[in-house]
């Protein structure tokens, strides 16, 4: 089992590979960044071109006291994303909540807003405080499950920068308390006029360790 924080390579020396449901698909991925890396003789670069050069949506996922990794969309269904590294590590979103991971020393196997969640609903009353449930399962390695009680209040707008674009935002906290009693806050950066989240820091099993999400080029 992977050390939560070796799970994730840093950029500088991923080579990505993408599973889109076709072997096809995948080996083209693999093969437009190997091409890349051949003919840089440099290994993947992080710059706004190299992200646009690549014919696949993608992240940056970081953890606490380590580099940033770059995570490529494999599969889509319905509204989950699942990004995966070439490592074997991948994490599923779905409007850009963790719900699902795969490598961790602790995964997430099952993660679901009970009602409607405030990330990619039509609610967009932000800056009123809204309380709610989350039901998660998770497997470190026995599987167990967990109920929070859940609180997000609007924080204020923010503009950030992910590398050299900047979005104006709307900076959302969320304070969560399992029925075990650990806790965990997540922060969320979303579009102003659309609600998309182009940023987040999300606490993973335990709240032990926090993710940091970035959205280099975004799905559709």
């Amino acid at each position: 089992m992977k050390n939560i924080k070796t799970a994730l390579l840093p950029v500088s020396l991923l080579l990505l590979l993408s599973a889109c449901g076709a072997d096809g698909v995948w080996q083209n991925a693999r093969e437009v960044l190997v091409t890349k890396l051949s003919s840089a003789d440099q290994e993947i670069a992080q710059t706004r071109e190299e992200v646009e050069n690549i014919p696949y949506a993608s992240i940056t996922a970081q953890l606490e006291n380590t580099p940033p990794a770059l995570m490529i969309l494999g599969y889509v269904d319905g509204g989950r994303l699942q990004w995966i590294s070439s490592n074997n590590v991948s994490m599923s979103t779905k409007a850009g909540r963790i719900v699902h991971t795969v490598g961790f020393e602790k995964d997430i196997s099952y993660l679901e807003v009970v009602g409607d969640d405030f990330l990619g609903s039509q609610f967009n009353d932000y800056k009123t405080p809204r309380s709610y449930q989350i039901v998660m399962e998770t497997k470190t390695p026995n599987i167990s499950s967990e109920r929070l009680n859940c609180e997000v209040k609007y924080k204020g707008e923010e503009s950030i920068v992910i590398l050299d674009y900047s979005y104006e935002t709307l900076l959302l906290e969320e304070k969560c308390t399992s029925s075990a009693g650990w806790k965990v806050e997540n922060l969320y950066w979303l579009d102003e006029d659309t609600g998309f989240v182009w940023r987040s820091r999300q606490g993973l099993v335990n709240g032990k360790y926090t993710m940091e999400i970035n959205i280099l080029k975004p799905f559709g």
